[in-house]
């Protein structure tokens, strides 16, 4: 009985290591994140990466994807910048108060064989908004 115990123990743990990977392979924990193409060829430049954190997916069932990007703070000297929306297909969205923008339910046709997903960002420095459109994020990296 306790090696019957001890096998479904290692199988369960085995599978709980397979998911969480197969988990994290699917989303982007260090970067680089912004992209000018659908083929993650030509990044933006690193200040405009180091306003996220990661990017986090998992399967919403019905052929979409749920998106969390963690976003955060960039501060230069006296100038700081944050992103203050992001949108995905025409929906908008604002990071929560732990600065996490989540899109519950990204159709699965619109992230490209490459892992990217197209967005318009509105920027916030000294103030100011800037609107950053046609950018891709990188989702699966």
């Amino acid at each position: 009985m306790k090696t019957r115990n001890k096998l479904a123990s290692v199988i369960l743990t085995m599978a709980l290591l397979i998911g969480t990977s197969l988990s994290a392979f699917a989303s982007n924990l260090n970067g680089p994140f912004l992209f000018r193409d659908a083929a993650l060829t030509k990044q933006y430049p690193q200040h405009a990466q180091a306003c996220f954190r990661q990017v986090l997916t998992e399967d919403a069932g019905g052929n979409k994807t749920e998106l969390k990007v963690y976003v955060k703070d960039v501060s230069y000297f006296f100038i700081t910048g944050r992103i203050t929306s992001m949108t995905i297909d025409g929906k908008t969205r604002v990071p929560d108060k732990n600065q996490v923008i989540t899109f519950p339910a990204v159709s699965n046709k619109l992230i490209s064989k490459d892992g990217a997903v197209k967005v318009s960002l509105e920027l916030s420095y000294l103030g100011h908004k800037h609107d950053v459109r046609n950018v891709y994020l990188d989702v699966i990296n």
